[in-house]
Parts: C-alpha cells; structure tokens; sequence
C-alpha cells in the first residue's frame, strides 16, 4: 500500500471514530501528505470537526477544507436574533474565553471581533461555539 493510499485510510478511520462527524458525505484524498475534504456537513461545528480530526492524523502535512460545503437542515431555521444570543450564552458559559468577544450574526453565519487584547487567544470561542453546535 502507497503511502498516499494508507494515509487516505487513516484519515477516513479517523473521521469514521470521531462521533461529532458524520463522515458518510465526506470525501478524502491524499498526495504528499496534503489531504483534501470534500463532500457536504450538516453543522458549521461538524465542518471543523472534520478538520480536526483530519489534523490529528500523523503524516499529515496541511489539510484543503475550501471544498466542503455546510448543508444546512431545512428543519432547523432559527433567527439570526437567537442564533446571536446563544453564542453569547455559549461565550460566557466557557471560562477559558475572554471578555469582549463581540459577536455578528448574517444570514445564519456566526463571525465574531475580538480587541487586539483577545485576538491572540481566538481559537478558544471557535472552540467553545463549535463544541456546542450554535
């Protein structure tokens, strides 16, 4: 087995044991130790699930996530006013992610603006909007 084939495999094990990804509508391929996702997601959260798991992987050099696409459920519509404040609740209920982080929400997506203060500890709201699926 090639290296590029074994890694593909590991990959796809690694996201088949992950339980916040639902990888039967993800593609994966491997050249070099670049491994390129593709395919569709249900969540936003699921989407970076993915990449972390992939990320894991060792003998991975850099991941392609540009062609995921989220496929949002048509049953689970929500207001961006409530998707807004459930990602503040999600914001203050976690300790590890500093006061200031200002929230926007259009369309259904979540982006946030942190001070210069906050901006070198930005991946702690990623993680705490991500792990709650908002």
């Amino acid at each position: 087995m090639t290296f590029n084939t074994n890694l593909r495999e590991v990959v796809i094990a690694a996201l088949d044991f992950d339980t916040s990804v639902d990888a039967t509508g993800i593609g994966v391929a491997a050249h070099d130790g670049v491994v390129t996702l593709s395919g569709y997601v249900k969540t936003y959260a699921e989407n970076y699930a993915a990449e972390r798991a992939a990320g894991r992987v060792s003998g991975v050099k850099a991941i392609a996530m540009d062609i995921i696409t989220v496929r949002l459920s048509s049953e689970k519509k929500h207001s961006d006013d409530q998707i807004v404040e459930r990602a503040l609740q999600v914001l203050a209920w976690n300790v590890w992610v500093p006061d200031g982080i200002k929230v926007q929400v259009e369309n259904g997506l979540v982006t946030r603006q942190a001070s210069s203060t906050t901006a070198s500890r930005s991946a702690r709201p990623r993680r705490a909007c991500a792990s709650s699926a908002v």
